[in-house]
């Protein structure tokens, strides 16, 4: 979850989105899609700000495992034709993720 609430502006607003996921187009089944991956996003950051209270080590799997979203958002992206500033926000996730992955398996 982004500290700006911006999971939240993109729920309500998801046309500030659009360009991120190669889409100039932000009704109907676009905009489902948009506010879908914020809903998953913010569920995701909130998972990994709670989890390790909980267990680090599980928290690290989930992190190792949650990193193959950002790739399928790579690809779809991808193939959609999206722009580089529509690859940037996947795959400085992926890279995000996996750092912090290996952060946490020796932490734990």
């Amino acid at each position: 979850m982004r500290p700006d609430g911006s999971g939240n502006r993109i729920i309500m607003t998801p046309e500030l989105a659009a360009p991120l996921f190669a889409t100039s187009n932000s009704s109907g089944a676009s905009a489902t899609y948009i506010r879908a991956i914020a809903i998953r996003d913010i569920v995701i950051g909130l998972c990994l700000v709670v989890g390790p209270y909980f267990s680090i080590a599980g928290t690290t799997m989930s992190i190792a495992a949650i990193s193959v979203i950002p790739c399928g958002d790579l690809v779809l992206v991808w193939l959609a034709g999206g722009g580089l500033l529509s690859l940037l926000p996947p795959v400085g996730s992926v890279v995000s993720l996996l750092a912090l992955a290996a952060w946490g398996s020796r932490v734990a």
